[in-house]
């Protein structure tokens, strides 16, 4: 018996009117399905005790969902979380309820079981609320690469390069633009470390990068860490000084271009 089958099982022994789940959730985001034999489901919504924080249409097309129930419409939801989405509110659980479309609750979504019942409070009430990030790993340059952002936060976010041999961990800053980040509404937020300048103490080592000086908190939802070791990144070495400090002030250039173009997009943008 698959997943998707147990779930339906577990479910319909609840009820047999209302199915949904969450099937994914971190500081950056949260995504599932539902779905009612009764009523229509218009909207997925957020809420933090009584106050509804932020709502979506149904707009991620599960085809597991539409075959199982034989329907023909989407039937499952993604939920980009904004650093300051309900920060106001004390009062009250965060809850990912069904609404109708009237917005009014339908019926409240439960986590699978895998991700355990206090994850969404712990998610929702975590200072690293709204973050979300990605470890690339070592690139075809040899750099260590990734991102990391706080969403819809004006600075730059800071991480922390880890070791598991329980090193001072050393702060890197999110600040490159990336074209391929669109499915994560975020852009300049990138980083890109050459191992040059990263500490000899770091070779041979289990690496990875958090939200956190301490290193609990990893920017890559899948916990990823790589074995890091300076051997193999001899052409990497092999650059002298001046080629560094060229290629820094041509990414300085680059990036100031980059920001003249987006300031003349908002000007003409605010004379429409």
């Amino acid at each position: 018996m698959n997943i998707l089958k147990k779930i339906l099982k577990t479910t319909s022994k609840r009820n047999n009117k209302y199915f949904g789940y969450i099937e994914y959730i971190s500081f950056g985001e949260v995504s599932g399905w539902a779905y009612s034999k009764d009523s229509n489901i218009s909207f997925i919504g957020v809420y933090i005790g009584n106050e509804l924080v932020t709502s979506s249409p149904f707009n991620v097309v599960r085809e597991d969902i539409k075959a199982k129930f034989k329907i023909n419409y989407t039937a499952g939801f993604r939920i980009l979380f904004d650093y300051t989405m309900g920060r106001g509110i004390n009062k009250g659980l965060p809850r990912i309820c069904a609404l109708d479309d009237n917005k009014e609750i339908l019926f409240v979504l439960k986590p699978l079981p895998n991700l355990g019942g206090n994850k969404l409070s712990k998610i929702f009430f975590s200072p690293y609320f709204g973050c979300e990030g990605r470890f690339d790993g070592i690139n075809q340059e040899g750099t260590l690469s990734g991102w990391a952002s706080k969403r819809n936060y004006l600075g730059k976010l800071n991480i922390w390069l880890q070791s598991d041999k329980g090193l001072r961990p050393k702060e890197i800053v999110c600040n490159i633009w990336r074209q391929d980040l669109y499915y994560f509404k975020v852009e300049d937020c990138g980083f890109e470390i050459n191992p040059n300048q990263i500490n000899q103490e770091f070779n041979n080592s289990n690496i990875w990068f958090s939200f956190d000086k301490e290193g609990k908190y990893n920017i890559d939802p899948t916990n990823k860490r790589i074995y890091f070791s300076f051997e193999g990144m001899q052409t990497l070495q092999s650059h002298d000084s001046a080629n560094q400090n060229n290629e820094s002030d041509f990414l300085k250039e680059q990036r100031y271009l980059l920001d003249e173009f987006r300031i003349l997009l908002d000007k003409i943008e605010a004379n429409k």
